[in-house]
């Protein structure tokens, strides 16, 4: 079986800790909800009619827990971070996949 050394795992907890807080505060299907009367006429067409939404409304309307440039430059800003950890990361999983073989399920 593969070793896989503590400072490999720290490091892959690390990152998925930083990529779990950062993206915590993020909810898409919050951000794009209708509200009732925008769903009800939605309804009342049929389907047929999508309803005049746009940006103006979501942003009335769904305001965000955070500020969408600043998300953007902290997770911009750990990707550049722990880009140098990605290599390490993949070349033990791949080592472990080889060790371990592949998926005696996968294809059945």
């Amino acid at each position: 079986m593969v070793d896989i050394n503590s400072k490999y795992l720290e490091a892959v907890r690390e990152l998925s800790d930083r990529i779990v807080e950062a993206q915590r505060p993020i909810r898409i299907l919050d951000s794009i909800k209708w509200g009732p009367e925008i769903r009800e006429s939605f309804f009342q067409s049929g389907y047929r009619e999508l309803p005049a939404v746009d940006r103006e409304y979501y942003q009335r309307h769904n305001r965000l827990d955070f500020d969408p440039g600043a998300k953007r430059v902290e997770l911009h800003e750990l990707a550049i971070t722990d880009y140098e950890k990605i290599p390490e990361i993949m070349d033990n999983f791949l080592e472990v996949i080889e060790t371990v073989g592949p998926n005696p399920y996968k294809g059945m």
